[in-house]
């Protein structure tokens, strides 16, 4: 239930996590992810896929991307492991 109280432009703001409160370290963990983490995930998969392509949702319009990422892992094999995949 909302109460009848308008938000300020201040509390919006926080809310929606951008204008003056907006989080310094946003850009650099972004930047993160795309040069460190995801490499890192390909290295380790390097037979990933995605199974349905139809099942991602994307959001945004300025900063769009992925809300899921429903992919198939396949670890590569280390020598002498016969593991299968997971």
């Amino acid at each position: 239930m909302r109460s009848g109280r308008r938000r300020s432009r201040e509390e919006s703001e926080l809310r929606n996590r951008g204008g003056l409160h907006h989080c310094a370290g946003a850009h650099l963990s972004h930047r993160t992810v795309g040069a460190i983490l995801l490499p890192m995930r390909f290295e380790r998969f390097p037979n990933m896929t995605l199974p349905d392509p139809a099942s991602v949702r994307w959001h945004g319009f300025g900063f769009r991307g992925p809300l899921n990422l429903p992919v198939r892992l396949q670890e590569k094999q280390r020598a002498g492991d016969r593991s299968t995949a997971r």
